[in-house]
């Protein structure tokens, strides 16, 4: 039989023998040509290939069958709005996908505050504009309100905490400094989960989000013009200002005022909504191992105000 080393070099095509019998065993059934990976992680595999029409297409193996089914049930809505590639073949025991590959599928990009605010209301329109995004369409038993992925984060970013920066403070703080900043992170994420909460509690709008708005999930498709569309969601039900907050909190190299104040020039957009989201998901975020743990800081008092 034909073994996914046959591709090439690409060690995350072999590294799993599971992944490379499932991989094939979908190739067989809807009888496709697998070219190579497009992405690979401990938690799914896409794969470029071509299907029997000779279309480029993605096979994403999800990392268990509910993430495949809430998934597929995210871009089924989002493909008839032009948010999302179309749904190709769906398997609802195993939950893996194909779908349209998207072209030129470039991470998208937006140089000025103006021109990302343009994006993304042109993006927002067909995300959460349709009824067929909003509950009364949806099949609320598959998607998670958005308190759940709330209480997620906030247990992830207390984690980090907890598990390793005592020492990484220690590293570059003396004791007393370390303890302080220690303190004012801790402070940080209280600050950041009641915030939330109330932001939670006087919710108005609710409709189906992306869960997981970040750059790497918003790509550039050649659709009548070049379009931003969405990749590898998290679905969940909930407020669409705290959907495109968690895209602006990613943007540390930018002034968080001049982005808000673009969007919310926009109608649709509450301003002080959009700050209050923006800075929960930027402190949740915030990792002062990471390279970039100065811009994002800085991020977060800024956009606290």
């Amino acid at each position: 039989a034909r073994r996914i080393a046959a591709l090439g070099e690409d060690a995350a095509l072999t590294r799993s023998q599971p992944r490379e019998r499932r991989t094939y065993a979908y190739a067989r059934r809807w009888s496709l040509r697998v070219r190579q990976v497009a992405d690979s992680s401990n938690i799914s595999l896409c794969i470029y290939c071509t299907d029997p029409g000779r279309r480029e297409a993605v096979l994403k193996l999800p990392v268990d069958r509910e993430s495949g089914r809430r998934e597929h049930a995210a871009l089924s809505t989002w493909g008839k709005t032009g948010a999302a590639p179309r749904v190709l073949q769906f398997d609802p025991v195993s939950g893996v996908i194909l779908m349209e590959r998207l072209f030129p599928g470039r991470q998208a990009q937006a140089a000025a505050p103006a021109e990302l605010a343009e994006q993304i209301n042109d993006l927002a329109s067909r995300l959460y504009g349709s009824e067929s995004t909003s509950p009364s369409g949806l099949d609320t038993d598959v998607f998670p309100p958005l308190a759940d992925r709330v209480a997620t984060r906030v247990e992830a970013a207390h984690q980090r905490l907890d598990a390793g920066h005592t020492s990484w403070y220690s590293t570059f703080f003396k004791p007393a400094d370390a303890r302080r900043e220690e303190q004012r992170l801790s402070e940080l994420i209280d600050d950041a989960t009641a915030k939330a909460q109330h932001l939670l509690e006087r919710q108005r709008l609710a409709t189906l989000l992306h869960g997981d708005l970040l750059p790497r999930n918003v790509l550039t498709a050649e659709k009548a013009t070049l379009r931003w569309m969405v990749i590898d969601p998290l679905p969940v039900i909930g407020d669409p200002h705290a959907d495109v907050a968690h895209y602006f909190a990613t943007q540390a190299g930018h002034d968080p005022a001049e982005l808000i104040a673009a969007l919310a020039a926009d109608p649709r957009w509450d301003e002080a909504t959009l700050r209050d989201w923006t800075y929960v998901w930027a402190v949740l975020s915030y990792d002062p191992e990471l390279p970039a743990a100065a811009r994002q800081r800085a991020f977060v008092e800024a956009v606290r105000g």
